[in-house]
């Protein structure tokens, strides 16, 4: 089997980056990950509440969803919020519900992660210079397979709510015995759903792409004790093998 790559060139556009918020009330801050180009240097800035109201309601008027308003500062990066009194945001303990913020803005190619090799181009889908579509196939398409089915969410695809993972509900968990083994054991599950869907499917696949089993699992080291990290071997058919890495 094989999957297509589509090739676009790159907006540069960064959606929904969760931001950290920093700072004493009423004086907060924050630091985009990449600094702003463009667009006359606007961030969008918005809370899980707006987002999910702007969803549920299906606004298509932008005038009815609340911007929360800043003050980007020279290195184009850090975002001043509670301007002039005008309290917007506030994280101290015991405010309820609890708000989590979002910014959408648009970098330079040099810092965009989706073409950060500074091909200016998105990888999807691709075409050489004869026109003919530049395919995953093999070993790189079981890879590809193994990582999309990890970091899906369990039952986020419409389509078909046993596909994905409970791997992203880990993510900002503090590194303990339970987390570890409940990632291990996630990782197995995603595993065996591969395998499974490969029976059914065995005369279409070549060698490369059958998966005998995963190996090796290790946790390795990290110096936040919210950020997991893994690695395991991936086994195929045809006897090789190589070592992927999770983390989240």
């Amino acid at each position: 089997m094989w999957d297509l790559k589509l090739n676009n060139s790159c907006n540069h556009r960064i959606i929904n980056e969760e931001l950290d918020i920093k700072g004493v009330y009423p004086n907060y801050y924050a630091v985009l990950k990449r600094p702003v180009y463009g667009n006359n240097l606007q961030v969008n800035i918005l809370s899980n509440d707006y987002l999910f109201f702007a969803k549920q309601q299906e606004i298509e008027n932008s005038e009815n969803i609340q911007y929360i308003n800043y003050q980007l500062q020279s290195d184009r990066k850090t975002l001043i919020f509670n301007l002039d009194g005008n309290i917007q945001i506030d994280i101290r303990e015991g405010v309820y519900p609890l708000h989590t913020y979002y910014a959408t803005y648009y970098t330079r190619q040099e810092d965009c992660p989706k073409c950060i090799y500074g091909t200016n181009r998105t990888n999807d889908v691709y075409v050489d210079v004869l026109g003919r579509p530049i395919i995953t196939a093999g070993l790189d398409l079981l890879i590809q397979r193994i990582k999309k089915m990890l970091i899906t969410a369990l039952e986020s695809n419409v389509f078909d709510e046993n596909y994905g993972s409970e791997l992203p509900k880990l993510i900002g968990k503090t590194k303990t015995v339970l987390t570890l083994l409940k990632a291990q054991n996630t990782i197995q599950q995603s595993i065996e759903k591969i395998q499974l869907w490969q029976i059914n499917n065995y005369e279409l696949l070549s060698e490369d792409e059958k998966l005998i089993k995963i190996d090796n699992f290790q946790v390795l080291p990290t110096s936040n004790p919210k950020v997991l990290k893994f690695s395991f071997e991936v086994y195929t058919l045809s006897g090789k093998n190589i070592n992927i890495g999770v983390t989240i």
